[in-house]
């Protein structure tokens, strides 16, 4: 029921042993566009925001004649995380505006909601700050990218995939949204030459679960510009900030120096014979006490894509 996912993943590499290392949404995307650990950035939970002393992957091709646009969906991926760095255009209004995208006044009722949300005990019991329908933000992104047609661009489009107890049917509703974004990546005579990456970054409550296999390993898949794929089913182990790197070496730019993340085209070409190692961290519930930090340390052998994960119990302290 899912012909877009199913003919990206088809067409793509796909990543099952893809992990982020740290399971909450601005981490997460923290080293999604930085290509650095989220301990080394100093975003460690939600709570932190995202700052200016690492380069972000928008920056450098914002800088290099890239339109940069990004569409969010939910409150926890807005502007205030600092995940807006390098974007001619951070689009996380979440309330209805006639305005163009782009417009000066979306970004004026961009600072009004947040300043909203600053002054309310609870904005989260508020539906309409707490995010806005996937429909609208690929709605937005579907424009933004016909109305930059004519220059390269760098569009980052992040959806929450419904909050719908019905999966079945979330998943559905996601497809059609995934389906939309490839026509407009895809628009175009001559067919554009893209990158195309579809990726996770964690879910469940912020507070609770730590490091599980099922927080932290996420969903990947890469439909390289240039890669001469041998595996397109990659066992082996790799991390969200892999793909900033595999993005520029895609596109033929310099990688980000001194950064924990490295591309992925030697895992498709069969050249990496290892998967990578990553630190863990999320907080998990210790009963009616505030969330506790917990590590972990996820690692493999050469040759084999069996994974060993160390975990400390925040609790007992005991490995």
């Amino acid at each position: 029921q899912t012909p877009a996912l199913d003919g990206l993943a088809a067409r793509g590499v796909r990543f099952h042993q893809a992990i982020s290392p740290m399971p909450e949404t601005v981490p997460a995307h923290a080293a999604l566009l930085t290509g650095r650990h989220p301990a080394r950035l100093g975003v460690w939970t939600d709570e932190h925001a995202l700052g200016r002393l690492w380069p972000s992957l928008p920056e450098v091709l914002r800088k290099e004649g890239y339109a940069t646009g990004a569409f969010v969906s939910t409150l926890g991926a807005g502007a205030h995380a600092g995940l807006d760095r390098g974007f001619g255009v951070y689009d996380d209004d979440r309330l209805p505006s006639p305005f163009p995208v782009g417009a000066e006044e979306v970004a004026l009722m961009g600072h009004g909601v947040e300043l909203l949300r600053r002054m309310l005990p609870d904005p989260a019991s508020w539906p309409f700050l707490r995010g806005r329908s996937d429909a609208r933000t690929v709605a937005r992104a579907v424009r933004w990218m016909d109305a930059h047609g004519d220059r390269p661009r760098f569009a980052w489009v992040q959806l929450s995939g419904g909050d719908t107890a019905d999966r079945e049917a979330a998943m559905v509703a996601l497809d059609g949204q995934v389906a939309a974004l490839l026509a407009a990546v895809e628009s175009g005579e001559p067919a554009r030459d893209s990158v195309v990456v579809l990726v996770g970054v964690g879910a469940g409550d912020a507070a609770g679960g730590g490091v599980s296999e099922a927080r932290v390993r996420v969903p990947l898949v890469i439909v390289p510009r240039k890669m001469r794929v041998v595996e397109p089913d990659v066992r082996l182990a790799v991390r969200l900030m892999d793909v900033p790197q595999t993005l520029l070496d895609q596109l033929e730019l310099d990688l980000f120096e001194q950064a924990d993340g490295s591309e992925l085209a030697g895992f498709a070409e069969g050249t990496k014979t290892r998967g990578y190692a990553t630190m863990l961290a999320s907080r998990r519930a210790t009963g009616d006490g505030p969330p506790a930090l917990e590590l972990g340390y996820r690692a493999g052998r050469k040759g084999s894509d069996t994974m060993v994960k160390l975990r400390l119990d925040p609790v007992s302290k005991e490995a």
